[in-house]
């Protein structure tokens, strides 16, 4: 008989287990949950919103890698009305963030000229269309590195000549030192916005070996 694997609150009720971070059964709590835990977060929507003003224009793709929730991808299409025939490609491995998102977007249905197409599966499975803005939220640090070049290539090639790509990652310190400094002023974050020691610790638990 297989042992059922230990799951432990990681807050805004989600459960993880150890080495078993993953994105199903969290769709509903995810953006609090991320917006608790990642600094600036709704702060770098904004920005790439915004921003995205100078690269979106008629009859373009959007395409959005590791797009979760889909909420930036709704943020740009609301930002965006205006402009007729916008396609929107989420691609995302999990089911149930697809499935959330397809119902957030279609369902409101935000603008009669804008499509959107959602992939469940993984980025080197899909062909990706010619794209004037392509996203990449904090979604490059779960794919092995031994394929990231391959991502990336494949991203700069679908580019139209002028697009924009928003990449957004964590990242390490250049030394020991600073590197400490920053784990210590993160994990402060996480207290100040109501996270306990016990459910950061087991976030970090249910990351071991799926972060990179």
């Amino acid at each position: 008989m297989q042992e059922k694997k230990q799951s432990t609150n990681l807050g805004q009720n989600i459960s993880k287990g150890k080495s078993d971070w993953n994105f199903n059964d969290i769709a509903e709590n995810f953006e609090e949950h991320i917006t608790r835990s990642v600094p600036m977060y709704k702060d770098a929507h904004n920005l790439v919103c915004e921003l995205s003003d100078f690269f979106i224009t008629r009859d373009t793709a959007i395409v959005d890698f590791g797009s979760s929730s889909g909420n930036l991808v709704r943020s740009i299409s609301e930002r965006h009305q205006n402009i007729e025939d916008l396609k929107f490609l989420l691609i995302d491995e999990s089911e149930d963030m697809i499935e959330f998102s397809r119902r957030s977007l279609t369902y409101k249905n935000f603008s009669a000229e804008h499509k959107y197409e959602f992939f469940c599966g993984n980025i080197i499975e899909v062909e990706l269309p010619k794209s004037s803005t392509f996203l990449s939220m904090f979604t490059m640090q779960f794919v092995p590195p031994s394929i990231r070049q391959d991502i990336m290539d494949r991203i700069y090639s679908s580019l139209e000549w002028g697009g924009g790509f928003f990449f957004f990652e964590k990242t390490n310190s250049a030394d020991a030192r600073f590197q400490d400094l920053m784990t210590q002023n993160y994990q402060d974050f996480k207290i100040g916005n109501g996270l306990s020691l016990e459910e950061i610790n087991a976030k970090q638990n249910s990351l071991r070996g799926v972060l990179k």
